[in-house]
């Protein structure tokens, strides 16, 4: 210990895990929400149904 082979470590405040909780969340429902609409697009397209989106 006292020759400083070792280092010290940052232990996140709860605040900060709530917020990684959220961030890594918000990225899954993103994640989610293209394959799902990449799962109606195609379902669409094997029932011949043309339908185009923009994003405005």
């Amino acid at each position: 210990m006292r020759s400083g082979d070792l280092e010290s470590i940052h232990v996140p405040s709860e605040e900060d895990e709530a917020v990684r909780d959220y961030l890594r969340s918000r990225d899954s429902l993103r994640l989610d929400l293209g394959r799902n609409r990449q799962r109606l697009m195609k379902f669409l397209l094997r029932k011949d149904i043309k339908y185009s989106t923009t994003k405005y």
